[in-house]
């Protein structure tokens, strides 16, 4: 008898679940989108995507916008079109009962701009790249010189390593990539280079140039050094004017 009483319960659970189902999708159907809500991460300091170019991509598939039934966005196609925006890392794309359609979109942060070969973009933290935008010009590092396509990813390495770095974090204004492969780098303070030479054993060399910075210079000094040489093995050799 018991279990007779179990079966009955948990049919009578199944048929309420399914009932309440069949409620919110076709409850869902009556519900017509009533407005559009946008976040843009970082656009108000970064604005390399605006609320209005999203509202753009929006309209381009759904010229009418507001009014149709929710159930008849496609979140999905949404979701993929703002994706494929240059400037756009991230889009998510959902609805609320109220007829609300939210947008919340995340931008593309460069770590550098590379100007080469007639070429100019902006590099990202995993090696890709994007194109300028005309709504923002970011201050970020600069990249001049011989720079392949190849490269990009020790490029984009470096400068995650220097700027998780104490002493290095915002301490060098670019790189400069000579056509031997050698590279040059630019620090802020003082008006000398950095000759770092082949991008191989970064961690080590960054350590050499700490400690000679930290123990062998002051601000009395260093703008007489024309040139910091890290090429050779457990020394910086240092040229001045």
């Amino acid at each position: 008898m018991i279990k007779y009483k179990h079966i009955l319960l948990w049919s009578l659970g199944m048929a309420v679940v399914l009932g309440l189902m069949s409620f919110a999708h076709n409850r869902k159907k009556q519900v017509l989108w009533q407005q559009t809500q946008i976040s843009v991460a970082q656009e108000q300091s970064r604005p390399f995507v605006t609320q209005q170019e999203v509202r753009s991509i929006i309209a381009r598939h759904y010229p009418l916008s507001e009014g149709i039934p929710l159930q008849e966005i496609n979140i999905a196609l949404l979701e993929e079109s703002l994706d494929n925006h240059p400037s756009i890392k991230k889009a998510e794309v959902y609805s609320l009962w109220n007829g609300t359609l939210h947008v919340a979109v995340q931008q593309h942060e460069p770590k550098a701009r590379v100007l080469s070969a007639g070429r100019s973009f902006y590099l990202l933290n995993d090696g890709g790249t994007m194109p300028l935008s005309t709504n923002y010009s970011a201050k970020v590092p600069l990249i001049t010189g011989a720079v392949p396509d190849s490269l990009l990813g020790s490029l984009s390495n470096f400068w995650n390593t220097v700027e998780s770095h104490a002493f290095f974090a915002d301490f060098f204004s670019g790189i400069t990539v000579a056509q031997n492969g050698d590279w040059i780098l630019h620090p802020l303070p003082g008006q000398h280079k950095v000759l770092l030479g082949q991008p191989q054993h970064l961690d080590r060399k960054l350590k050499k140039l700490e400690i000679f910075y930290q123990q062998a210079v002051n601000s009395k000094n260093l703008d007489s050094i024309k040139t910091l040489n890290l090429k050779f093995s457990n020394q910086v050799v240092c040229r001045k004017n």
